[in-house]
């Protein structure tokens, strides 16, 4: 598969994920970003399927079956913690901190069954367009609330490191995000 990426220097595929994601098509948003997982290599490949897998943890929600979507989320979230915390023009950690909200009715044992009212805490994906992915000294996004949440978008930064020729990041991280479920912090 030859790699295409838009004007900003991002696969294409990221960028559908994105935006199927963000449309609620879970299911098709994972379709979307499979075909890039299997050619890339780590990190990004373990990214990209922690997005996938984070998707398909929504859709089994949605469709009634909160356990598998819990065991999905909780093997996805360490492969996203793994990378620092704005990756690839997007706001990693930020998701990772919405998602455990949204999975914290199930991570507290309650099975509880999905409601269109929990649609609004599916956090947005955007990467951050002025931070190319072709460009040097990083990139940064937001993953916020929904509209109509009033959740604002992460503010961007270029904390995640230069790329190198093939557009990947060099790794670097100063927060640390908890990666095992017992760790994931209880919302107050």
């Amino acid at each position: 598969m030859t790699r295409t990426l838009d004007p900003a220097g991002y696969p294409r595929e990221y960028l559908a994920f994105m935006e199927q994601f963000n449309a609620g098509a879970f299911f098709e948003a994972h379709e979307v970003l499979e075909d890039l997982w299997v050619v890339e290599v780590p990190p990004l490949r373990e990214y990209y399927k922690g997005l996938i897998m984070a998707a398909v943890a929504v859709c089994h929600w949605q469709r009634g079956r909160p356990s598998p979507a819990w065991r999905l989320w909780r093997d996805a979230r360490p492969r996203l913690a793994a990378v620092p915390k704005r990756f690839e023009g997007f706001d990693v950690h930020g998701f990772i901190a919405a998602m455990d909200a949204l999975f914290e009715p199930i991570r507290d044992g309650r099975d509880e069954a999905w409601t269109p009212a929990m649609s609004p805490l599916i956090p947005r994906l955007q990467v951050d367009p002025a931070h190319s992915a072709a460009g040097a000294g990083g990139s940064a996004a937001g993953a916020g609330g929904s509209p109509g949440t009033g959740a604002a978008e992460a503010g961007a930064s270029s904390d995640a490191g230069a790329a190198d020729a093939s557009g990947n990041r060099e790794m670097r991280s100063t927060e640390t995000v908890h990666s095992k479920p017992s760790d994931f912090p209880k919302q107050t």
